[in-house]
């Protein structure tokens, strides 16, 4: 987005965890700052390798993963595109 700010797209459950359990907003939270500085958490080696040469050829997905209390969470992105960051439990996907 132009104007600096960026749009994710929750799954129910997981927006409904986050809002019903402190820990669990928390944990997505610092997630998505992690994302946003290229912090790709729990993924093999080579996935961090791709996500980094993805994002900053601008296309492909980047693909992160999380700990939180409920479950690991994934955080997908689609560079050089509009759709918004997805955040979704690991068992949602």
């Amino acid at each position: 987005m132009s104007d600096g700010q960026i749009s994710i797209t929750l799954t129910r459950k997981l927006a409904a965890d986050m809002t019903s359990d402190a820990a669990t907003k928390t944990a997505v939270l610092d997630a998505l700052r992690r994302f946003t500085r290229d912090v790709w958490g729990k993924v093999p080696q080579e996935d961090k390798d791709a996500n980094d040469r993805d994002k900053a050829a601008g296309v492909g997905r980047v693909l992160a993963r999380y700990e939180a209390p409920q479950g690991d969470v994934y955080i997908i992105s689609y560079p050089g595109t509009d759709e918004p960051i997805t955040a979704l439990y690991c068992s949602e996907y």
